[in-house]
């Protein structure tokens, strides 16, 4: 767990540091696209959401319960990667809409460019290396019963 910790603090700050005004790459609605969409679509799924978190933090956990939490955590890679690419939808249209007021572009490219940028880190840098991890520490309990 201290690994997968010091991980997310490494690449946040990593990716803090490669930004040279890290507040450029905070838009509001960019958050707001895919950050909701991907917890009210996992929501709207049916998946234990709370039950998958805390299967994160529980050493006793059966194979079942990893399974399944590694499952919720890949499908919520999915819908960020999916609501990203909405709100790039979302940003070309507000582009087009706007072609005659130069001013009103920049934003709408921001909401088009930094909602792929946020469902892109969400699925590899979050919901993918924890849905990996559970399935390894449910691989490693199914052997280790198995080689009983």
């Amino acid at each position: 767990m201290i690994k997968t910790l010091i991980g997310f603090a490494g690449t946040i700050i990593m990716i803090v540091l490669a930004m040279e005004t890290p507040l450029v790459f905070f838009n509001v609605p960019s958050i707001l696209i895919v950050f909701g969409l991907t917890v009210f679509g996992l929501l709207s799924s049916g998946r234990k959401i709370i039950d998958s978190v805390s299967v994160l933090f529980d050493k006793h956990a059966d194979e079942e319960q990893l399974h399944d939490a590694s499952d919720t955590f890949m499908y919520g890679g999915r819908l960020s990667m999916a609501s990203g690419w909405v709100g790039v939808l979302i940003g070309l249209v507000l582009m087009l809409a706007n072609l005659d007021d130069p001013a009103a572009v920049g934003p709408a490219m921001a909401v088009c460019l930094l909602t792929a940028l946020y469902g892109t880190i969400l699925k590899y840098f979050f919901f993918n290396p924890i849905s990996d991890q559970l399935t390894d520490r449910g691989s490693a309990l199914f052997n280790s019963r198995v080689h009983k």
